[in-house]
């Protein structure tokens, strides 16, 4: 199917008096709006609900184009230079995941709230270092990994492009998983490669983490020094070896860049509640003390930021965040509007001096922190009271709790009715389709034409089609997939029969192939995507249901939660069946 051109936003070169759409106003917790900021919370500690809701965010701004969009000025090699060889580092990523975090809460209202999680990277290194060897890798110990692009198996070593970069074929694993099956490279080749994350290790400078040494580490009385200790150890190490395009400035492609670095602000986030006018070390003073012209060497890493920012300015200079040399970042035509916050770095410099359109915080303090800080005044003078969030997700200077939603209650028995059913809408959907050919001298209109997907066999038969929704729904998705589309009455009709989202799924890609049923097709096939980041991205902004005669009917996903006895399950899944119907009556 086609689909409609992302509209380009206005050009954008506002102060914080311009909210960001997916701003802190959008959602604010029932809150007054001035006390509106977002809460960060921990990946295991999400219910299947918000992690799936957050799986679904991605990969709508992946086909969108929105995601590849934001790598691309991360991948450029100036701003590079500035966001990794200087000690911009910490401000120019705060800005950046800011706004990627505006972009997945604006589009959709059930994503207003949605924000980045972070990794409790130490639990997953002390489970891999314990005496009951519960683990052994990345892939075993962290959940995050398994969510976050799968553990797909295949026998196939890969090689991936993305903006020129590389992510190398050595020992390069193909992960095709969600929220990752339709990111495209730039020779179009589908998913992203990582190395071998089901043997390769948590790497050791995740023991910094340890709770002896996080007692050292916030000791640090020098806030760049404490910065600089953690982007040249452990963020370094984990981008390192986990490989892949995580080892490349193309590194934000992988959907475990956002989460890394929303660890990393949770970090400079405990640090600035525990040291925060306690020492003066967060002053405006500071900055000065690492301009380039007074102590360039504390501030300038390598001879390239030397080249290109000879007279660097923490207190002085923007985040540099322009495309190839021409294209602000706050006049891109597509992410612009995300990035409504003035680009000084020193804006960024104190969390709880940000403006309420960004301002943030975290929940879910992992044990070793509290282990370390509490009670110790060297490594955190304000005490953990700072920092530290009741169960309810209540902070100190919060007047009202957050209120969650209920983790959903599926039973077996009410995911295999919605799987039943949703097998029936497949087979109203595709009987509705073959009619229209028919209807059209067996020509297929453009707006039910098959997908470039399958292109050694444009036209499966209904019964491979049958043979591949069964296969994607009782071999394919993992449990967390499976509720997401239950919740959503719409998903499964909207995502992999209509949009085709999962065509190209390793397990079962081959039975809309040309080979014969049983014989897996190794042909691998792609969607088209734009290649050139300027090219405008894709957009679907609702759920389209082209009719024989080429009207649209829109269909809005709900966002709430209906789960609950078998008869309501079995209501709420066959939801998208009163849309075939209207399909077939039109």
């Amino acid at each position: 199917m086609g689909l409609p051109s992302l509209k380009a936003g206005k050009n954008m070169t506002t102060s914080s008096s311009s909210p960001s759409p997916g701003s802190n106003l959008s959602c604010h917790h029932g809150t007054a709006a001035e006390n509106a900021q977002r809460i960060r919370r921990e990946w295991d500690h999400l219910d299947s609900y918000d992690r799936a809701l957050y799986l679904d965010a991605v990969e709508t701004a992946i086909e969108r184009g929105l995601h590849t969009r934001f790598a691309a000025y991360h991948c450029d090699t100036t701003a590079e230079i500035q966001a990794h060889d200087t000690c911009a580092f910490y401000p120019w990523h705060r800005l950046f995941i800011l706004a990627y975090e505006n972009m997945l809460r604006s589009l959709e209202p059930r994503f207003a709230c949605l924000t980045l999680p972070f990794w409790d990277l130490h639990r997953d290194y002390a489970k891999q270092q314990s005496s009951s060897h519960a683990c052994r890798s990345y892939g075993t110990c962290s959940r995050m990994i398994n969510d976050l692009g799968g553990l797909v198996a295949n026998d196939e070593l890969e090689e991936r492009t993305f903006f020129g970069q590389s992510s190398g074929s050595e020992g390069g694993w193909w992960h095709f998983g969600p929220p990752v099956q339709n990111l495209r490279d730039d020779h179009n080749h589908a998913g992203i490669v990582r190395y071998d994350v089901w043997y390769d290790p948590i790497p050791s400078e995740a023991g910094i983490l340890r709770v002896e040494n996080v007692a050292r580490l916030f000791a640090k009385k020098n806030r760049i020094d404490f910065w600089e200790a953690l982007h040249h150890g452990v963020h370094d190490a984990v981008h390192d070896t986990l490989g892949g395009f995580m080892r490349t400035p193309a590194s934000v492609v992988d959907p475990l860049f956002m989460p890394w670095h929303s660890t990393m602000d949770l970090f400079d986030y405990i640090w600035e509640a525990c040291h925060s006018s306690a020492t003066g070390n967060d002053t405006t003073a500071m900055l000065f003390h690492y301009d380039a012209n007074r102590d360039k060497e504390k501030c300038t890493y390598s001879t390239k930021a030397e080249k290109f920012f000879p007279n660097f300015s923490l207190s002085q200079d923007e985040a540099y965040m322009i495309l190839d040399n021409t294209t602000d970042v706050r006049k891109d035509p597509y992410i612009g509007q995300f990035f409504s916050q003035p680009l000084e770095l020193a804006g960024q410099w104190k969390i709880a001096n940000l403006d309420v359109h960004h301002r943030f915080r975290y929940t879910n303090i992992p044990e070793n922190f509290h282990e370390a800080l509490e009670n110790n005044p060297q490594a955190c003078p304000n005490g953990l009271g700072a920092i530290l969030n009741d169960a309810e997700g209540k902070g100190a200077s919060d007047e009202h709790p957050l209120t969650y939603r209920q983790p959903p209650d599926f039973s077996d028995e009410e995911l295999r009715a919605c799987k039943e059913d949703w097998m029936d809408q497949a087979q109203v959907y595709y009987a509705a389709i073959d009619a229209a050919v028919t209807l059209e001298t067996k020509t297929p209109s453009p707006q039910v034409a098959h997908s470039p997907l399958v292109a050694s066999n444009p036209n499966p038969s209904t019964s491979k089609k049958m043979e591949f929704v069964r296969c994607i729904l009782f071999e394919a998705m993992d449990r967390d997939t499976i509720e997401r589309w239950a919740i959503d009455s719409n998903a499964f009709l909207t995502q992999v029969v209509q949009n085709q989202r999962y065509d190209t799924h390793p397990m079962c890609r081959w039975l809309l192939s040309a080979a014969p049923v049983g014989i897996p097709d190794t042909t691998t096939h792609h969607k088209p995507l734009p290649k050139d980041p300027s090219s405008p991205p894709f957009h679907l902004s609702e759920n389209i249901f082209h009719t024989p005669d080429g009207d649209i009917t829109h269909s809005h996903a709900p966002s709430a939660h209906r789960g609950g006895t078998g008869e309501s399950a079995s209501l709420f899944c066959v939801g998208s069946m009163i849309v075939v119907l209207i399909y077939l009556l039109s």
